[in-house]
């Protein structure tokens, strides 16, 4: 099972590079006729990728069957539009297509507003987008802004337009997709065209704070902000900093921002990094505490021995399956790999709980395990069980490692670390490299190492600041020093 994983992942990560490689291409090209920052490429980057990687990763799935009975004949109609029929009957080109982000993005915009009240020094106006993990910071007074463009207005746009079709072809080509090529583009043209508009919408405000630049709307946000020389500042989600090095780090969250306010110690760890390459300059970087790893984590405590605990309960914290928004590179197995492969978790440690992911989209019932399956959030269950069992490494992973409990850190390579933080996560966890071993002997790697003794670098590392603050105090103290 192990090798058909590796083989396909390594096939969808190449090919998904190439499409990646293609863009960066058409970016450079656009940047010489667009505005500053109102480059058709770096707007839709995230969409490319998901339209067209996405389109890649289904392609594949379908070429060596290997679709979950689920998703095999599930249609879809939103945002990135391809799904498994459409690749086998062809396009429908009449799907729905939204304008904005959903009313979910919004309520989480207002209920910001809610928390955050009151942001104020002589008035000033401060625009909010979706979660930027600021509840209840200020006691000064703002005037609060909750934006949304219907639209954005891109200069040039036809030619931009042409420059990416132009290396959109390149890049199918490249992978020997060339059957799709009038579909997808024409997908993609009907995307970028259906968001962009004929006048510019202007913002008011002296600031622009934002959460992720993944999702389309503070995109939109963050680029009409930088024409008009308002500065934005990226809030970061996640309890970690400098972990990943991939291409979505650099064109989704450094996408935008003037300054990023991230955590951890390890400061502009991006700028030497392979593929988290901001495609703009960044004014500052500054560091954070995670609240929560803040409040869990105890130095003092010596990280037990797998060996020293008696009949452990174990529990194991496997990412969300994909459904039909797979994409890539380095996100997801296919959906049916990993479901397959957290059946063999749950066979090789009997009775483990298997947290379930709050993002999974198959039934419970789906999942073969004799272990309780538990379904509230990470930080509401973690004392729950006496040791952790990862093969991603996520936010659930940094809440973990700042506990004084042994970690079982089974790397399919799904995510593309840093060398720091693999080098941490050897240190603090008991670390198998599935790519390095037979699939029968994973249980006895775990086991060779059950007196190993382990070192915790990595919280203090990646999501602990050289400071004491919490994480409120230093988002005020930012916005203060920027307004």
């Amino acid at each position: 099972m192990l090798k058909s994983i590796f083989d396909t992942y390594k096939l969808i990560n190449g090919n998904c590079l190439i499409i990646y490689k293609h863009l960066l291409d058409a970016f450079q090209e656009c940047d010489s006729i667009c505005a500053p920052y109102k480059n058709i490429v770096a707007v839709f980057f995230h969409d490319l990728m998901q339209i067209l990687t996405g389109y890649i990763f289904k392609n594949i799935e379908l070429h060596q069957k290997i679709i979950l009975p689920e998703l095999a004949g599930a249609r879809y109609n939103v945002f990135p539009y391809i799904d498994y029929e459409d690749i086998r009957m062809g396009f429908n080109l009449e799907k729905n297509f939204y304008t904005l982000e959903s009313n979910k993005q919004r309520s989480c915009t207002y209920k910001i507003a809610r928390n955050v009240l009151n942001i104020g020094l002589r008035k000033k106006s401060i625009a909010l987008t979706t979660n930027a993990g600021c509840n209840k910071i200020f006691d000064v007074r703002y005037k609060i802004l909750h934006p949304q463009l219907s639209h954005i207005y891109i200069e040039n746009q036809d030619k931009q337009l042409s420059f990416l079709i132009e290396h959109l072809c390149k890049s199918l080509e490249a992978i020997e997709l060339t059957s799709d090529i009038k579909s997808l583009i024409a997908l993609t043209k009907k995307h970028i065209e259906t968001h962009c508009g004929l006048k510019e919408e202007f913002l008011s405000a002296d600031m622009l704070v934002t959460g992720t630049t993944c999702k389309r709307q503070n995109r939109f946000l963050a680029a009409q902000a930088h024409r008009q020389n308002i500065p934005v500042l990226d809030v970061w989600h996640g309890e970690a900093d400098g972990i990943l090095d991939e291409p979505i780090i650099g064109y989704g969250e450094l996408l935008y921002p003037d300054y990023i306010l991230g955590y951890g110690k390890v400061k502009n760890w991006f700028l030497n990094a392979r593929y988290t390459k901001p495609l703009y300059p960044i004014q500052d970087h500054i560091l954070s505490n995670s609240n929560i790893v803040r409040r869990i984590h105890t130095p003092e405590k010596i990280i037990k021995a797998l060996d020293s605990i008696d009949n452990p309960a174990l529990m194991y914290v496997p990412t969300g399956f994909s459904g039909l928004r797979n994409y890539g590179p380095f996100r997801a197995l296919p959906d049916f790999h990993y479901k397959h492969w957290q059946e063999k978790v749950c066979s090789l440690f009997p009775n483990v709980i298997l947290k379930w992911h709050s993002k999974f989209v198959l039934d419970i019932k789906d999942i073969k395990t004799d272990g309780i399956i538990e379904k509230r959030r990470f930080e509401k269950v973690y004392q729950n069980a006496d040791v952790y069992i990862f093969d991603y490494c996520s936010t659930a992973f940094s809440i973990a490692a700042a506990t004084s409990k042994p970690i079982i850190y089974l790397d399919l390579g799904i995510r593309n670390l840093t060398k720091n933080a693999q080098d941490a996560i050897r240190k603090r966890c008991i670390y198998v490299d599935l790519r390095q071993i037979e699939e029968k002997n994973i249980y006895d790697a775990v086991m060779e190492q059950k007196n190993k003794e382990f070192v915790n670098e990595y919280t203090c590392k990646f999501c602990l600041a050289d400071h004491d603050e919490k994480r409120e105090v230093t988002v005020k103290k930012t916005i203060k020093a920027i307004i």
